[in-house]
């Protein structure tokens, strides 16, 4: 039984207020400007990343992953690409740490590569950059 607050992922049990994509549906086109909020920020001490879970791709092709924060006077972006191919390991599991700001206000792109890909089911949550996990099929 799944704790409350608490939800099942292939990439294992994640707070429920950390999924920004549940896997619900298909990513089978560009989804921009997928907004959430860091309430605290991203602090020094527990940087946070964003975690891409990939459960399939058919054919080769690219998925570009763009983070975005805010600030006074101050942009960050983080830009992840990686190429999937029939060598690429599946589940695949993106981990994308986010630079430490006291920025709270975050969006994501996930942009993919060519035409009609289908990467299945992708979750896309935050989690700490050391709770890395190996996700399972």
């Amino acid at each position: 039984m799944a704790e409350v607050g608490r939800t099942k992922h292939r990439g294992g049990i994640v707070d429920a207020d950390l999924v920004l994509r549940d896997g619900t549906s298909d990513l089978t086109a560009d989804e921009l400007t997928q907004a959430f909020t860091m309430n605290n920020g991203n602090p020094t001490q527990h940087i946070m990343a964003l975690y891409v879970l990939v459960p399939q791709v058919t054919g080769s092709t690219t998925l570009k992953v763009t983070v975005r924060c805010t600030t006074t006077g101050r942009k960050i972006e983080v830009t992840h690409t990686d190429n999937f191919d029939s060598a690429t390991a599946y589940p695949f599991l993106a981990c994308i740490p986010l630079p430490p700001t006291q920025g709270t206000a975050w969006n994501y792109d996930l942009n993919v590569g060519g035409g009609s890909e289908d990467f299945g089911a992708v979750e896309v949550y935050l989690g700490l950059v050391d709770n890395a996990v190996v996700p399972t099929a």
